[in-house]
């Protein structure tokens, strides 16, 4: 398939390299004629065949798996899971390409505002052009950003795919690795708040908002009348009274994605009505001293160390 009706698919005798050509038509998100049956044949013995050959952890599905009929959908779906015995295999798709509950929607660059009690995830880029590529000249996102958009996707039940465009050779720019790197050191001291948590009863407290954002079928249409040209989703600037929340077991975290001057904070959904009645410990991922509190009704009163342990987002373990 091909937007440019001179693009050598649509040529008869190439048919026996590309297989056969989609309408031109299909081009749209909802077309009125669909592929036929060989078509969709073929879809579902590649995707098998590359499950046989690869076993894949996660299948992951772009947009416009819509156009492919339901049979082979749920035919591949079926394959795939009793070939994992359902163990530690995941299917991800876009829109509403698969009938909910078959995988993990994935809402592209999106956002939600509140936690979901179902497992989400959104791909999104380093790249701060609006690109999914290595270009001339690239530009990428701070890893203050992409940690801040890190802990609002995990604290609503969501996993970020980051996407990091190479070169020809496989390398990476000195600034994507840079960033990368930043994300990691970052990780390693507060990834126990993130790694393998579940939400907790509330998953946001503080000023800064974050609305329903994804790109949706109205963005998919846009792109196409726009030349292929996208636009982007954007994340607001959080401040040191902006808390995200996080659970494992008895413990919960709540990171504070900013450092306050006064070095006192006061998390307000914490306070002695709220859902965690009796704290007796508070630390500092990446701090080696308990932290001082006082759990009052208005909020628990934290007194922060002199010495920030990293940048950008702090993780405090509540116990």
């Amino acid at each position: 398939m091909s937007t440019d009706n001179e693009a050598d698919v649509y040529v008869p005798e190439n048919e026996v390299y590309y297989g056969k050509a989609l309408p031109l038509e299909t081009n749209r998100y909802a077309p009125y004629r669909l592929p036929d049956d060989d078509f969709n044949i073929v879809w579902r013995n590649k995707v098998i065949e590359v499950m046989e050959k690869y076993d894949p952890d996660v299948v992951y599905f772009d947009s416009r798996a819509n156009i492919i009929g339901d049979r082979y959908k749920f035919e591949m779906a079926d394959y795939y899971y009793n070939l994992r015995n359902g163990n530690n295999c995941t299917i991800t798709y876009k829109q509403e390409d698969f009938p909910a509950g078959i995988g993990v929607p994935d809402i592209e660059c999106g956002r939600f505002t509140d936690a979901k009690d179902f497992a989400w995830q959104t791909d999104d880029r380093l790249e701060d052009n609006i690109t999914w590529c290595m270009v001339q000249q690239p530009k990428y996102k701070s890893s203050k950003k992409i940690i801040h958009q890190l802990c609002d996707i995990v604290s609503k039940n969501g996993n970020l795919l980051l996407n990091v465009g190479p070169n020809a050779d496989g390398s990476f720019h000195e600034d994507a690795k840079k960033g990368l790197y930043e994300i990691g050191d970052w990780l390693r001291i507060n990834g126990e708040a993130i790694y393998g948590t579940r939400p907790f009863v509330r998953a946001v407290e503080g000023p800064t908002t974050v609305k329903d954002a994804n790109y949706d079928v109205n963005k998919i249409q846009e792109q196409i009348e726009n030349d292929g040209i996208a636009t982007d989703v954007d994340l607001n600037s959080f401040t040191s009274k902006d808390f995200r929340f996080t659970s494992r077991g008895n413990v919960t975290y709540a990171i504070a994605l900013g450092w306050p001057q006064d070095g006192t904070l006061n998390i307000r959904t914490l306070g002695k009505n709220g859902p965690l009645k009796d704290i007796r410990k508070v630390s500092l991922l990446g701090c080696d001293k308990p932290i001082s509190f006082i759990q009052k009704e208005d909020g628990l009163h934290l007194e922060l160390p002199n010495q920030k342990p990293c940048d950008h987002a702090y993780s405090f373990r509540i116990e």
